[in-house]
């Protein structure tokens, strides 16, 4: 019985774990966790997203630079 509940509480903290990390603390839940007294809309994006997005920004403008660079 020990043994099935240390599976079930190792099962919960990386369920717990998995959810904050991809939708962020305020996303996390259906938001439960998120603030309501925020004056101003916070990116709601995980973490992960957000990197992306940045990446993908920064290869955009990179390839941007290299066309103005080449003159085409």
């Amino acid at each position: 019985m020990g043994s099935v509940l240390k599976i079930a509480a190792i099962v919960s903290v990386l369920w717990v774990g998995f959810e904050l990390h991809t939708n962020g603390v305020d996303g996390a839940f259906g938001g439960i966790f998120a603030s309501a007294n925020s004056s101003e809309p916070e990116d709601t994006r995980s973490i992960s997203q957000r990197a992306g997005n940045s990446a993908s920004q920064a290869h955009q403008q990179a390839d941007e630079r290299r066309q103005r660079m080449l003159g085409e």
